[in-house]
């Protein structure tokens, strides 16, 4: 579920930005040149209700580190806004998701958001034939009898 719903991130940042956008989803390396994403799932939670249903809400953290020396800021604060309407909705394997809870934060030079994607699953299990195996029978009047 986390890699489709990254995959589905990865490729609205690439739509909206560029295919020659750089996104990391691991660790990012010392050499890294600048600017690039990095996308990461912060946490998730799962909550069990009935008919085998669970609802997954799945927190993700989208970092745009800005290559601008003279205005980092204003780069970030511009990437910020792109980000907020190109994250709005992804399309997944789940189909298409909308993101929830969005937060903003800026720091020197860089711009985090955090936006949650929740998807509602039903954990399906393989069932056994049981009317296949029932015999049925019957007593009327005092005898006994088999129903086939």
């Amino acid at each position: 579920m986390f890699n489709e719903i990254k995959t589905g991130i990865k490729n609205e940042i690439t739509a909206e930005f560029g295919e020659e956008t750089v996104i990391y989803e691991e660790n990012v390396p010392d050499d890294a040149s600048k600017p690039y994403f990095t996308v990461k799932c912060e946490k998730s939670a799962c909550e069990q209700k009935r008919n085998e249903r669970r609802n997954y809400r799945n927190r993700f953290l989208v970092k745009y580190v800005s290559a601008d020396a003279n205005k980092p800021n204003e780069d970030c604060q511009e990437k910020a806004e792109s980000l907020l309407f190109a994250l709005e909705s992804i399309t997944t394997a789940y189909g298409l998701l909308r993101g929830t809870d969005m937060e903003l934060s800026m720091g020197e030079g860089e711009v985090t958001l955090g936006v949650n994607y929740n998807v509602s699953l039903y954990q399906t299990k393989a069932e056994a034939d049981i009317m296949s195996k029932l015999e049925l029978q019957g007593e009327i009047f005092g005898k006994t009898s088999d129903f086939a």
